[in-house]
């Protein structure tokens, strides 16, 4: 009998059943990565360090891969990662994995597809507190 991912070290039933993504620029060095899965969908913004796009890129895609595409990592505050006992993995990764300390890092914010009116308006504050608007 093979296990299921639930019961996995590294597995769990959060992670996207399928995932949809691609990336683009949005100005100011800042990119947008834009992720669909059966959860839900969002926009997740970056000022990325590494001095391309290709490089930035790169790197998005390697922290991603390590995480299986799990987005909480990425977006939590260390409060919360560090808060609730289901995120404790996460908590110590994002301590210990230099690159994901740096993705976290360069996070600049997430717009929920609640609505395309509310999609909007988080996207205009995100880009206006990372001062690209």
């Amino acid at each position: 009998e093979t296990p299921g991912p639930a019961s996995l070290p590294d597995g769990d039933s959060a992670g996207p059943q399928m995932l949809y993504w691609f990336y683009f620029p949005v100005g100011g060095n800042i990119v947008a990565w834009e992720a669909s899965s059966a959860g839900g969908r969002a926009t997740y913004f970056f000022r990325p360090a590494e001095a391309t796009l290709e490089a930035a890129l790169r790197k998005l895609d390697h922290v991603l891969g390590m995480l299986n595409f799990r987005r909480r990592p990425i977006y939590l505050s260390d409060d919360e990662l560090e808060r609730d006992p289901k995120f404790h993995r996460y908590a110590i990764a994002a301590r210990r994995i230099p690159e994901l300390r740096e993705v976290r890092a360069a996070f600049v914010g997430r717009a929920i597809h609640s609505s395309l009116d509310a999609w909007q308006e988080q996207v205009k504050g995100i880009l206006k507190k990372a001062g690209v608007a």
